[in-house]
């Protein structure tokens, strides 16, 4: 398992970030753009594409770098992105592991209509607001539905925006880049894209200031063309056939690897759990040799009370209260380890 972490400068919450990865047996992180400045605070958001792109094409300490065989296993090693001031390590990296390798055979990816073995899935978290794309957009009109229930929030669920509840009673279903999972080579080929992408749009003098935007529209164009085989299969037309390699790049629905808080902190709840044994369920499944004996029957975990399920990351995409500051603690002593 590889950690990257992009973080231009170090601080507190990037020191809560890291203790909580840390202790929850990540590995050691690698810092993409680390002490790189910006004319803009927003300029690093969309470096983080170039940087994460550049490093898992051509790795300093060997690897699969561009027009290289792969060393020993590099291509099928696990790769976790991850923002580094507002996201917390929740359940031990071998957790995480764990229930990816459940989407690895249980979950086909978006974007794959080839008769080749699909991509290794490159899973995402998955957000309620589509952001900051424009609505009529690809990767926001044609979303797909999310796996959650239709009557998730019960008869307020819905998807449009009502009232002072905004976005609360959506079913998350569109990409956030804060967190995200998968195998080095479709790691590689989705930042690729992405950094390509971005570095087009740079060239004819537009600023990207979000790599949330530029993956976004990566996966806008696999859902493109799905929506385009599926025309075609319904009056009998073979599948586009123009070698375009999908992404495999799936959401993260019910919140079982990253949760999102973005209009959804009315949906979690620190509640004690007991983690001592592996739950039938895998979502639910919390196992792992890092807990004390005395202490795992009594685990205090963000639980979403909506799915059940107890993510391994959680994310402070919206607002940063819970954070907190040299001032304030914020939530950080409601973890496990404290």
């Amino acid at each position: 398992l590889h950690l990257f972490i992009p973080v231009n400068q170090p601080g507190l919450l990037f020191c809560k970030s890291l203790a909580s990865a840390i202790i929850n047996t990540y590995p050691p992180p690698i810092l993409i753009n680390f002490n790189t400045t910006y004319a803009k605070p927003k300029l690093a958001h969309g470096a983080k594409l170039a940087g994460m792109a550049e490093y898992l094409r051509n790795p300093p300490h060997g690897g699969p770098g561009v027009g290289k065989q792969p060393t020993g296993n590099w291509e099928t090693d696990l790769v976790l992105f991850a923002d580094g001031f507002d996201i917390w390590y929740q359940l031990p990296a071998d957790v995480l592991i764990r229930r990816y390798a459940h989407f690895r055979t249980n979950v086909k990816g978006s974007g794959w209509t080839s008769s080749a073995p699909a991509p290794a899935p490159v899973i995402f978290g998955a957000d309620k607001q589509c952001w900051p794309n424009k609505s009529d957009s690809p990767p926001c009109k044609l979303a797909p539905e999310s796996t959650l229930p239709k009557d998730a929030y019960g008869v307020d669920t819905t998807d449009k925006v009502i009232g002072d509840s905004g976005y609360k009673k959506f079913r998350p279903r569109f990409l956030n880049s804060g967190t995200v999972f998968g195998e080095w080579g479709s790691m590689r080929e989705v930042y690729g894209k992405a950094a390509n992408k971005a570095a087009d749009r740079v060239k004819a003098g537009t600023e990207v200031l979000s790599d949330q935007g530029v993956l976004a529209d990566v996966w806008g164009e696999d859902l493109e063309r799905d929506e385009l085989n599926q025309k075609l299969a319904a009056i009998g037309e073979d599948s586009v056939r123009d070698n375009v390699r999908g992404m495999g790049m799936i959401m993260d629905y019910e919140s079982r690897l990253f949760q999102t808080m973005t209009h959804s902190h009315d949906d979690v709840k620190w509640n004690m759990v007991n983690a001592t044994p592996a739950a039938a369920d895998w979502g639910f499944d919390l196992s792992s040799n890092l807990y004390p004996a005395p202490l795992a029957p009594a685990l205090q975990l963000a639980t979403n009370l909506v799915t059940n399920n107890i993510a391994t990351l959680v994310h402070f995409n919206g607002p940063k209260f819970p954070l907190g500051s040299e001032e304030e603690p914020g939530w950080f002593g409601r973890m496990w380890w404290f």
